[in-house]
């Protein structure tokens, strides 16, 4: 079995930036609608929306290879732990924040289905 793992970090201010600056634009090329709805949901978008992203590096990068941004979804499960499914391939991630920066850690295992969790409220 392979193991694999990535990580990444986004500046939460980057990204706020970034949101003022190129908007529905950049979040309509990045984030599906299902992220963009649960990001906008919350009181400080910017933060979820740097979390998502470097949750979507981090699976690039555990998974070894490109995929277009929106192929990679972070959802919520009932109990609120963030997970991305790709078929063939066993992912656990894991988001965190604090301060200025957004941290994200995927673990990728070939074969199986499914994902796990990170934290909540990310």
């Amino acid at each position: 079995m392979r193991v694999s793992a990535g990580v990444d970090i986004v500046s939460v201010p980057r990204m706020r930036e970034a949101l003022a600056r190129f908007g529905d634009r950049l979040t309509g090329r990045l984030f599906t609608l299902g992220e963009r709805r649960y990001c906008s949901s919350r009181p400080d978008p910017a933060l979820h929306y740097a979390a998502r992203f470097a949750a979507k590096e981090a699976v690039r990068k555990a998974v070894g290879h490109t995929m277009a941004w929106r192929d990679v979804e972070v959802v919520r499960l009932a109990d609120g732990k963030p997970v991305v499914e790709l078929p063939g391939t066993n992912l656990s991630l894991s988001l965190a924040h604090d301060g200025d920066y957004a941290v994200a850690f995927c673990i990728a295992s070939e074969g199986g289905g499914g994902a796990g969790g990170g934290e909540g409220d990310i």
